[in-house]
């Protein structure tokens, strides 16, 4: 009969830990995703100036081989940032600046977090639908690391990922 005058115990919220390591400041973003930038654009002029050369048998032929060359392109250059990510947390960008995408607990991200990060969140609903909003929402995504205390973006804050120095 005892436990009953007792009182309920509080109840116990276990919050996932904060990463320790040091933030990716603003410009090294940046500057990772202008190098990504030229990465796909590499990514996507290749296959494209391939498909290219099927205009040496006619325009037609050159218009289809064009089209299938920047769709292959797109679409490698789609999955460049999640296959990338979820080996290291790096992107031919980042490795070069020294910074990774990691959870914000620290741990590593994995590629359904980075698919959806990459592709669902970033190039579908930052850019594209960024493009109702005359791209304020694109601008506001990039620009927000700026006021942010943990440097994150739109897209971190939605997928729960940070951006930190490794070096």
């Amino acid at each position: 009969m005892a436990a009953e005058n007792e009182p309920a115990a509080a109840p116990h919220f276990d919050f996932p830990a904060v990463s320790t390591e040091e933030l990716a400041g603003w410009g090294d973003r940046l500057g990772a995703a202008v190098l990504d930038g030229l990465v796909r654009a590499v990514i996507v002029a290749v296959p494209a100036g391939l498909g290219a050369i099927a205009f040496v048998a006619g325009s037609e032929a050159g218009n289809i081989g064009l089209g299938l060359g920047i769709l292959v392109g797109f679409t490698i250059s789609l999955a460049y940032a999640p296959i990338m990510l979820a080996r290291d947390g790096q992107t031919l960008g980042h490795r070069s600046l020294d910074i990774r995408v990691v959870r914000s607990d620290g741990r590593s991200i994995v590629w359904g977090r980075a698919f959806v990060r990459e592709v669902l969140v970033k190039a579908l609903l930052m850019e594209n639908v960024g493009l109702f909003t005359a791209y304020l929402l694109t601008l506001a995504n990039y620009l927000w690391p700026l006021w942010d205390k943990r440097n994150q973006a739109l897209h971190d804050k939605i997928c729960d990922t940070l951006m930190v120095k490794t070096g």
